[in-house]
């Protein structure tokens, strides 16, 4: 062989060596790229995610909770009272174990128990926000308390019947709030003589609504914030019900804000 023919074949598989060097390169890039844009969506969708829900507050969120039943039809002739929820409001979200563990941790605080659904509890919230932003109440502790406390019915013998049992965090907190507490409501029921017999539950309840104020992990005191001559939830409160409705929450907000007094007022012990 000449040497041209060798010089020749030497270039040839030089070329060949960088046009693979390049497609290898190339392809290298191109894959990135695609990895790059694919990891990118992914970190979009979950970053966008999250600041979706930090931009969902506790006040927005309770807004949300409680007009989103405004006007909604409850039965043939009754209907969800429409209210309005100040935003920004000082409600703060918390779960029946958090709510104990400052109870255990001797804290001063406010919490409301309640759910959108109740109807007295849309009485009266209007009342409790415009109140609390007047006292300049920062933090009210929110416990909904619709679908964590146990039911009792009558079955067919008319005989206490529990229905559905209640979360282990309602019961620690009906032992640790007990001295604030009312009794469960007994049920009722028509004998065959026409006579209604009452059938009482021995355990106290969390009703809705409930304002309460625990003070170094004692529960102080509670309002319903519900005037007394109402005997209809669905109906809006006259300015005379709510401005009885209003003086409840005062009392309130007044000793939270003092921290210090022992005074028990009416609806409240």
């Amino acid at each position: 062989m000449n040497k041209k023919v060798v010089k020749k074949a030497k270039k040839n598989t030089n070329n060949k060596t960088i046009k693979t060097i390049i497609l290898s390169v190339f392809t290298i890039i191109i894959l990135g790229s695609l990895l790059f844009l694919t990891f990118k969506e992914l970190w979009t969708e979950k970053d966008i995610k999250n600041n979706n829900e930090i931009l969902v507050s506790d006040s927005d969120k309770f807004e949300k909770e409680f007009e989103s039943l405004n006007d909604v039809l409850v039965a043939e002739d009754r209907t969800y009272l429409s209210i309005n929820i100040n935003n920004p409001n000082p409600i703060k979200y918390i779960d029946g174990k958090s709510l104990i563990e400052k109870i255990d941790n001797k804290e001063t605080f406010l919490v409301y128990f309640g759910y959108a659904k109740c109807p007295w509890c849309r009485t009266v919230i209007e009342n409790m926000l415009s109140q609390a932003k007047e006292y300049n109440i920062e933090n009210i502790y929110y416990l909904n308390i619709e679908d964590i406390r146990d039911e009792y019915i009558l079955n067919e013998n008319n005989e206490l019947f529990l229905n559905k049992e209640a979360t282990e965090e309602y019961k620690v907190l009906l032992e640790k709030l007990d001295a604030l507490l009312d009794v469960y409501q007994p049920l009722e029921y028509l004998n065959a003589k026409g006579e209604t017999i009452v059938v009482p539950i021995n355990e106290k309840r969390i009703y809705g609504p409930t304002l309460m104020f625990i003070k170094e992990g004692i529960p102080t005191l509670k309002t319903t914030g519900i005037p007394e001559n109402i005997n209809d939830p669905y109906q809006y409160l006259s300015d005379e019900m709510r401005e009885e409705s209003k003086e409840y929450f005062n009392a309130i907000f007044t000793e939270y804000n003092n921290t210090g007094s022992d005074t028990c007022l009416k609806d409240m012990c």
